[in-house]
């Protein structure tokens, strides 16, 4: 493996386990549910993908940012914070054209921006607050080691 992207596994793995604490219990979780009510795998997987696919976006993107190290502390900071953000609003965009087609609710009733403003609550806030500090500190981690 190249020496180059060593930091950035790292420091993206440490960043994803400390994003999703709750892999362990969810790995268990998963198991019962598929065996007690033969719920299948995929449809078990699928679901746990709205935690997983943003707190792999720091991850991805050090991967990405490890041949350009060199350039601004800032950028990288900001970066993984960027990705996680969208990727969070790209879900929410996702789940929220499923609720709109499979539950017969016209797009006009509710608009995506009012469901966004229902979901963002001050408890939201602390813990977003929470998971931007917990990757500017890996990122940061990330760009002393690649320096």
């Amino acid at each position: 493996m190249d020496k180059t992207f060593m930091p950035a596994l790292i420091w993206g793995t440490v960043c994803f386990l400390l994003l999703y604490c709750t892999l362990p219990s969810d790995f268990a979780q998963w198991w019962q549910v598929h065996q007690q009510f033969g719920v299948p795998m995929l449809q078990l997987l699928a679901n746990s993908m709205i935690a997983v696919i943003p707190a792999l976006m720091p991850l991805v993107c050090y991967v990405i940012l490890s041949e350009r190290v060199s350039s601004n502390k800032g950028v990288i900071l900001v970066i993984p914070v960027m990705a996680w953000l969208i990727a969070k609003l790209v879900i929410l965009g996702v789940l929220y054209f499923i609720a709109a087609k499979t539950g017969d609710m016209p797009l006009y009733a509710e608009g995506f921006f009012s469901l966004v403003g229902r979901i963002v609550t001050p408890h939201w806030l602390i813990n977003a607050l929470a998971y931007i500090l917990t990757i500017m500190a890996s990122s940061y981690a990330f760009w002393r080691e690649c320096r």
